[in-house]
């Protein structure tokens, strides 16, 4: 079993063991809001470096799906669980689509996303569901703005466009 983060003094360890692997993870992005790339715009940083790392990727490359993987790595007891999610938003969309993860509607807990024609992408942990149709983010690699190259972890709002999509962490998990 994972151990919450040390900066989470709000939940105790058994309350945190008691939480499903989706909830863990959302409890990690939460730790991780205010880190930034050292220097801002390089895709670098000791723990931006530590996200990477998670995929084997080398610092520089853009990082919000290796922050997803992070964060889902420190929330499982069972890394083997998370070979699709590589650090690739088009790779991770692709594995979901594969194990039938992926939904229509925004849920506290899914993965959200867009993927571009290019393949390119963004992906972030959905918080919460708002009565207007938008949701609350936990994002990496994103800005105040909502860039897909951004230069840390923020809380963010989102609503639909046509290249959303949206991923069930317990069936990427539990296929």
């Amino acid at each position: 079993m994972s151990t919450k983060p040390d900066n989470v003094s709000w939940l105790t360890e058994a309350e945190y063991e008691s939480m499903p692997d989706w909830e863990r993870a959302l409890v990690w992005a939460a730790s991780q809001v205010g880190v930034e790339e050292e220097p801002r715009g390089s895709n670098r940083g000791p723990q931006v470096e530590a996200y990477l790392a998670s995929c084997g990727l080398e610092p520089g490359n853009p990082w919000c799906d290796a922050f997803v993987k992070w964060c889902l790595l420190k929330a499982v007891a069972e890394p083997d669980r998370l070979t699709g999610v590589t650090g690739s938003v088009r790779r991770t969309f692709e594995h979901a689509q594969r194990l039938g993860a992926l939904r229509h509607r925004p849920l506290r807990g899914f993965l959200g996303g867009h993927l571009n024609p290019d393949g390119t992408g963004h992906i972030y942990f959905i918080t919460g569901v708002n009565s207007d149709g938008t949701w609350q983010t936990i994002e990496g690699n994103t800005n105040t703005g909502g860039s897909r190259e951004g230069y840390g972890v923020f809380r963010r709002r989102r609503s639909m466009t046509p290249s959303t999509f949206f991923v069930s962490v317990d069936a990427l998990l539990n296929p």
